[in-house]
C-alpha cells in the first residue's frame, strides 16, 4: 500500500497542480467530523488472511460461509418486507454484522454504532484504532 501521506500534503499538491498556491485557496483544519476515522482497517481480527501469488495482495476470508450469509440476508429482507418489528429486524441485522452494537436508548438522536477493534496488526506492527 505504500507509505501513508498526510491529507494536508495531498491538498497542497492538488492546489499547486491546479495553478494556485495554498495561500490563494487556504486550508482550514476543522478536526474529525462525526463518523470519520483516521485510517481504515484492512481486515477484522477474526478474518483469516491468505496469501496470493503477489506478495502485496492478500485475501481476507470471512469466518461466515457465503451460503449462511445469503440465508441471513434473505431472512432480514423478509422481515423488513413483512412488517417485522424493529426489535426482530435489529436482532436479524446483528446476526449479519457480528461487531454491530445496537444504539443505547438515550432519547432522540440515538445512532447505530459499529464496534471496531481497539488494536489490530498491519504488516506485523500493532495499529491502534482512533
Amino acid at each position: 500500500m505504500g507509505q501513508p501521506i498526510k491529507i494536508v500534503d495531498l491538498a497542497r499538491n492538488l492546489i499547486t497542480l491546479s495553478g494556485y498556491t495554498p495561500e490563494d485557496v487556504g486550508i482550514k483544519f476543522v478536526g474529525l467530523r462525526p463518523g470519520e476515522k483516521l485510517y481504515e482497517e484492512l481486515w477484522i481480527n477474526d478474518e483469516k488472511v491468505l496469501p496470493t501469488g503477489n506478495s502485496k495482495i492478500m485475501i481476507a476470508q470471512a469466518n461466515t460461509p457465503a451460503e449462511s450469509l445469503e440465508v441471513d440476508v434473505d431472512d432480514l429482507l423478509h422481515l423488513i418486507g413483512s412488517g417485522g418489528t424493529e426489535e426482530k429486524v435489529l436482532e436479524q441485522f446483528c446476526k449479519l454484522v457480528a461487531n454491530y452494537k445496537a444504539p443505547v436508548e438515550n432519547g432522540a438522536g440515538a445512532k447505530p454504532v459499529i464496534a471496531l477493534p481497539t488494536a489490530t496488526t498491519m504488516n506485523g506492527k500493532a495499529v491502534h484504532a482512533a
